[in-house]
């Protein structure tokens, strides 16, 4: 699975950590946006670029049953 790390100030770098946990970069970006797209695109997501957005821990979280429209909830 590809990734991203901020490497250094103003630079992002998208890569992938090998079985040996060894960190093996694919590409160098001047935007976290960037980075995620590119992300996004070798993880095989069909994610346009605008839609992107940091997700908080808050929003991770279920918050309870939720309708699934066919009279279940999940």
């Amino acid at each position: 699975m590809y990734v991203y790390i901020k490497s250094e100030p103003g630079l992002w770098t998208v890569g992938f950590y090998d079985p040996k946990g060894e960190w093996q970069p694919e590409s160098d970006h001047s935007s976290k946006e960037k980075a995620a797209a590119r992300v996004a695109y070798l993880n095989g997501e069909a994610t346009p670029y605008s839609s992107i957005r940091e997700i908080s821990g808050d929003e991770r979280m279920l918050s309870g049953p939720k309708d699934n429209g066919i009279g279940s909830t999940f």
